[in-house]
C-alpha cells in the first residue's frame, strides 16, 4: 500500500538529506516538503537557491526500486502535472535529464539520491524536486540563468501548501503506475521530453561539448544522440542546451 503522507517543515537543511538520514522512519511514498532549505543541492553539487516561503522543495521516499532512473520520472511527471493543473496555459516539458522548462526558461529541477544498497541493488530512492512557485522576476535574476516561476508566468500568487498537496496526489498516482506498469510510465516520460528530434549541444561531465540530434532515450535512461560525425552515442549525464530559435519553433 502506497501512503499519501506529507510532512511539512518551515525550514530544513535539505529534504533529500532528511529522507536519506531518516529512511527507516519514513513511509514508502511519503513526501517531505520544506518552505526553506539552508543547504539545498542541485546536480553535481550545485547550490539550489531556496528562499523562505517562496517555492516548494520536496522529496518523495521511494522504497520499491526496480529502475532507479524511473524513480526520477515519478517525481518529474508529478511536478509536470502539478504545474499544468495550476497553470494550464503553460507550455511545460521535461528537459533531459532532470529539469522542467516552460518555453526557454527552467521552472523546476530534480535530484535523486540512493538511500542504501540491498543485495547489490539500490534499496530506496530520495526523489527530490525544487519548483519555482512564487519567485519574483527580480529574485530569479540572481540565479544567473533563464528561470520561470508560476507567479512570473501567471501574475498570481499561489498557496504553497495547496500546491504541495496536489504534488503529493500526482506523485502517488505516478508511483502506482511505476509499480503496476513501468513501461507505460517510461513511455509517458519519454513523450514529455520535448527536445527529442532537436539538434542539441551536450556538455559532458568532463566539460567536453558534443553536438548532434537527440534521437531517443534508451530503456536505461541514456540519451541517444546522432552526433555531427554520424556516430550514435549514448550519454547518462550532461547538460543539454538548445538555441532559443529552436525552442521557439517547438511551441
Amino acid at each position: 500500500m502506497i501512503g499519501s503522507k506529507i510532512t511539512f517543515f518551515d525550514e530544513i537543511d535539505s529534504t533529500n538529506t532528511f529522507v536519506k538520514t531518516h529512511i527507516n522512519e519514513i513511509d514508502d511514498g511519503e513526501l517531505i516538503v520544506a518552505f526553506k532549505q539552508t543547504a539545498g543541492r542541485g546536480r553535481r553539487g550545485r547550490e539550489w537557491i531556496s528562499p523562505a516561503d517562496t517555492n516548494i522543495y520536496a522529496t518523495m521516499c521511494i522504497k520499491q526500486v526496480d529502475s532507479a532512473y524511473l524513480c526520477g520520472s515519478v517525481i518529474a511527471l508529478a511536478a509536470l502535472e502539478t504545474l499544468r493543473y495550476f497553470y494550464p496555459e503553460g507550455k511545460f516539458y521535461i528537459k533531459w535529464p532532470n529539469d522542467i522548462y516552460c518555453g526557454t526558461a527552467k521552472i523546476a529541477g530534480m535530484l535523486c539520491d540512493g538511500c542504501g544498497v540491498r543485495e547489490g541493488k539500490i534499496s530506496a530512492i530520495a526523489a527530490g524536486i525544487g519548483i519555482n512557485i512564487n519567485f519574483e522576476p527580480h529574485d530569479m535574476e540572481k540565479i544567473g540563468q533563464d528561470a520561470a516561476s508560476l507567479y512570473a508566468l501567471s501574475g498570481r500568487k499561489f498557496n504553497l501548501k495547496k500546491v504541495a498537496k496536489k504534488l503529493a496526489f500526482f506523485a502517488k498516482q505516478c508511483y502506482i503506475m511505476y509499480l503496476k506498469d513501468s513501461a507505460a510510465l517510461r513511455c509517458i516520460w519519454e513523450k514529455e521530453n520535448a527536445l527529442i528530434g532537436c539538434r542539441i549541444g551536450l556538455v559532458k561531465p568532463d566539460g567536453q561539448m558534443v553536438y548532434g540530434v537527440f534521437e531517443s532515450i534508451r530503456d536505461d535512461g541514456a540519451l541517444q544522440m546522432r552526433t555531427e560525425s554520424g556516430m550514435t552515442e549514448y550519454f547518462f549525464a550532461g547538460d543539454v542546451s538548445v538555441n532559443r530559435e529552436s525552442l521557439s519553433n517547438l511551441f
